[in-house]
């Protein structure tokens, strides 16, 4: 998240990746503001936790203690999964609700992780019926856990952030 590469995450670096995660994510433009809107709420719960204002900037540190502060938070569950939702339903053509695995893995590379070797893995471990689609919910569910959970044995198949 940290787009600038200064040592820290800001409000920018949040808009930033907004913007990001939708040119390359293929979000229509007009999306392309509600995604905005979307990273920099979850942007101010976090800096909320600080006690600082909107224009701080978090430090890895400050970024761990907020998330570990927020990961029982209904309402940051939900502003991440409405993010998620969201930017899912807009980068995906034919609205089946569905990712396939091409899907599952242009979503990380809109995020920036050029390196996502890891998809392919995360995927099986998600599709549990093993029939090469992930539910939007599923999917929804598995974001939302890796962002809130300090649990082993979640679906936070990416490593716990927290």
């Amino acid at each position: 998240m940290d787009l600038d590469k200064d040592g820290t995450i800001s409000l920018k670096d949040a808009v930033g990746m907004a913007e990001r995660s939708s040119d390359v994510g293929k979000v229509d433009p007009s999306q392309k503001e509600t995604m905005k809107q979307y990273y920099g709420d979850i942007f101010s719960r976090l800096t909320k936790t600080t006690g600082s204002s909107d224009d701080v900037l978090l430090t890895e540190d400050l970024f761990l203690e907020s998330m570990k502060l927020l990961k029982d938070d209904p309402a940051f569950k939900k502003a991440i999964g409405d993010a998620t939702h969201n930017f899912l339903t807009t980068m995906h053509e034919n609205q089946d609700g569905y990712l396939d695995f091409a899907k599952f893995r242009r979503v990380f590379e809109s995020g920036g992780m050029i390196d996502s070797d890891f998809t392919k893995e995360a995927f099986n471990a998600l599709d549990g019926d093993q029939d090469g689609k992930l539910s939007f919910e599923e999917f929804t569910h598995a974001i939302t856990d890796y962002v809130c959970s300090d649990k082993e044995g979640t679906t936070a198949m990416f490593g716990l952030l927290v």
